[in-house]
């Protein structure tokens, strides 16, 4: 159906192809896992921080300047693992189709 579809279809989809070859389909569902993953990471690893980072500061163990720090310089980290989200690999064209002329 691709771009071809009714407005109500689209827009109520989770995800709408907007092409005729459906041999995408296995890349597009391999880019949602590793999105998904990716995702799953940042808010491990954000979670995580802010668990030890919290106790750090509420005994004074480290100042807050130290925590805010420590918590920015891993958000940089989440934002740059979060961009290899974006990254995927070029689609490939349509197959070629010989070329059917008869000699004569």
């Amino acid at each position: 159906m691709g771009a071809m579809g009714t407005d109500v279809a689209i827009e109520t989809a989770d995800v709408a192809l907007m092409g005729q070859d459906l041999r995408h389909l296995p890349q597009a569902l391999d880019h949602a896992r590793r999105s998904r993953q990716i995702m799953v990471q940042n808010v491990g690893l954000s979670l995580s921080i802010i668990t030890v980072l919290m106790p750090l500061a509420l005994f004074g163990i480290l100042g807050l300047a130290a925590v805010v720090l420590v918590h920015e310089f891993t958000e940089v980290i989440v934002i740059a693992n979060g961009v290899r989200a974006g990254r995927i690999k070029p689609l490939a064209g349509p197959p070629k189709t010989p070329d059917r002329t008869i000699p004569g």
